[in-house]
């Protein structure tokens, strides 16, 4: 049996709703500055994010868990991000997280030392996208 379900990328309705419930005093401070620029860029709406954390063991190791953040986003922008500015922009971790109504987030994670390639892969998207507006 085929699957019917088609992918469902964010719409203008949805881009405004979800900015428009963004907690941002629940937004980790080391990267609310990133997520207030991505929610910036047309097309970008960000559904999760985390500065990433380095915690020391007891053992003389450390527990580290990424930077990421996760948005919805059209489907012009999906195939950039994925195919061009990620890895361009040395971010070689992301993914997809999909739903069964069809629709899904990209999830991008880098280590908590490099998070200026979150920064740097956003501004190269918004560079990208004002470049196209001019053509």
């Amino acid at each position: 049996m085929a699957d019917n379900t088609t992918l469902h990328y964010l719409s203008e309705e949805e881009e405004r709703a979800i900015k428009q419930s963004i907690p941002w005093d629940s937004i980790d401070c080391k990267i609310r500055d990133l997520v207030r620029f991505a929610n910036e860029i047309k097309g970008i709406a960000t559904i999760q994010s985390c500065a990433g954390h380095v915690q020391p063991l007891e053992n003389g190791g450390f527990l580290i868990d990424a930077a990421h953040v996760a948005f919805r986003t059209t489907e012009n922008i999906t195939t950039r991000v994925l195919f061009d500015i990620a890895p361009k922009t040395g971010v070689t971790d992301a993914g997809l997280r999909y739903f069964n109504d069809g629709t899904f987030w990209i999830y991008i994670e880098v280590d908590p030392s490099e998070r200026s390639r979150l920064y740097d892969l956003f501004r190269e998207l918004q560079g990208d996208l004002d470049v196209r507006k001019v053509l």
